[in-house]
């Protein structure tokens, strides 16, 4: 067994709505240095039960509990749990970006 195959089993499957690339570019890069599988996704197509995607928080009607939406803001950065059904919310500035990046580890 390789090592490229091998790593593959510990890898998680994480959708990225093509929102969110336009708007950081760099996102998809860092989640796969992470060790994530990075699959690239319109908001509105369709999903498994189980699938977990990283949407822009204008994509809402497209989210389950299982998401994140993320917001760039001006001022501090914050993070808002998922709960009650609603996603988990990451809002910061560009400045902030790798404390944004690092949230869904």
């Amino acid at each position: 067994v390789s090592t490229q195959s091998t790593w593959g089993l510990f890898m998680s499957m994480l959708d990225v709505s093509r929102g969110v690339c336009a708007l950081l570019p760099g996102l998809q890069h860092w989640l796969e240095n992470a060790y994530y599988t990075v699959r690239i996704v319109d908001a509105a197509s369709p999903r498994e039960r189980d699938d977990r995607r990283i949407l822009l928080a204008t994509e809402i009607g497209h989210a389950t509990h299982r998401d994140i939406l993320i917001n760039v803001i001006d001022g501090a950065p914050s993070l808002i749990a998922a709960a009650n059904g609603l996603p988990a919310r990451v809002a910061f500035g560009i400045a902030d970006m790798g404390f944004a990046f690092a949230l869904p580890c």
